[in-house]
């Protein structure tokens, strides 16, 4: 599929959400845009504020993977 120009006029292109996130608020919304995700396919489960678990221990990419592990190395993971 072809791509869309985010700004035709100039030709500016975003290549994915998480490159769209970043642009928009930098590293911390590419992790709050990465934490969504996992939650609407059902592999985070929100229990609580601030009280999440993953169900499974593989991402799809290696940004998933980064939230994964960090899960994983944290006290309560």
């Amino acid at each position: 599929r072809g791509r869309q120009p985010l700004d035709a006029e100039h030709g500016v292109y975003v290549r994915g959400t998480l490159e769209a996130a970043f642009l928009a608020g930098g590293p911390a919304r590419v992790a709050d845009t990465l934490i969504a995700g996992l939650h609407e396919d059902g592999r985070l489960v929100v229990a609580g504020p601030g009280v999440v678990g993953i169900t499974g221990p593989v991402g799809r990419n290696a940004a998933e993977q980064a939230v994964v592990d960090a899960h994983a190395a944290a006290p309560s993971g």
